[in-house]
């Protein structure tokens, strides 16, 4: 009797080889199974937050060219491998994007702020005008535009603005993050 007793604790003691292989192979079905919808998850994530940051963005160029008392300009550019807005002081080429991520102004021209989105993280910015000029008289902004803001997944928020400077959003094609198809 106490043989079986000393064997039947040693098998307590851990598991068997089949069972942690069981383990480790369910294990890898829930992964595979949960990973695609992460992805997306995480694509949505990183949409929401560039939109906000837009949005944020140009409040921020219309309050401080109002502050400041002279012209901004809010310019976008598509480069090899990257896209880009920065906003600036100066005429509307006076600073471009770089494509190591920096900037280059001419004369007098400064950069207020600027934001990359870089092909590694998939996302980019693209607009139907070259830049926005902001009044400081009035806080308008002209010309109106449209900027679409695209993740890895390929969903896209397009932000409409008008001359006030508000935006309207919506989604080019169907319905996302509950924002409603253009």
């Amino acid at each position: 009797m106490p043989i079986a007793t000393r064997c039947s604790s040693r098998r307590l003691l851990g598991l068997t080889l089949v069972e942690l292989m069981v383990c480790v192979a369910v294990l890898a079905i829930l992964v595979t199974v949960g990973m695609p919808s992460m992805q997306g998850f995480l694509a949505r994530r990183r949409l929401d937050g560039l939109s906000a940051q837009f949005v944020a963005d140009l409040q921020f160029a219309r309050a401080a060219a109002v502050a400041r008392g002279e012209v901004l300009r809010l310019r976008f550019q598509v480069l090899d491998n990257t896209s880009c807005y920065l906003l600036h002081t100066g005429s509307a080429n006076a600073c471009a994007c770089l494509p190591e991520q920096g900037t280059s102004c001419i004369g007098t021209a400064q950069v207020l702020r600027v934001v990359h989105t870089a092909a590694s993280e998939r996302s980019s910015v693209r607009a139907n005008v070259s830049s926005l000029l902001i009044d400081p008289r009035q806080g308008t902004i002209s010309p109106t535009g449209s900027i679409d803001i695209t993740v890895s997944d390929g969903s896209s928020l397009r932000h409409v603005v008008n001359i006030l400077g508000r935006v309207r959003l919506c989604a080019p094609g169907a319905k996302v993050n509950d924002v409603p198809a253009c």
